[in-house]
């Protein structure tokens, strides 16, 4: 039974958190031959002053870095980009 947790910072609509749910869970069927309804996806938004690296705050880049900021046209493609950077 996968759990899959996802956190990203705070912005998301309903709409792009549905399409992320949807994305995790096909990738889990098609990659691992998981049931859809054995897969539970948890979506964890974090605020930008809780969120960072020693090199970068989300919150000094909240406003100069492209592709970070979660909007309404944001989707399933959009997260795997980041993961994949």
């Amino acid at each position: 039974m996968p759990y899959i947790n996802v956190q990203f910072t705070k912005g998301a609509t309903k709409e792009a958190k549905r399409e992320i749910v949807k994305g995790v869970t096909d990738l889990m069927v098609e990659h691992l031959g998981k049931r859809p309804e054995h897969v539970h996806v948890v979506i964890q938004e974090v605020e930008f002053e809780d969120w960072g690296s020693p090199e970068n705050s989300l919150r000094s880049c909240q406003t100069n870095c492209t592709g970070l900021k979660i909007g309404p046209n944001w989707g399933l493609s959009d997260l795997l980009q980041l993961v994949s950077d």
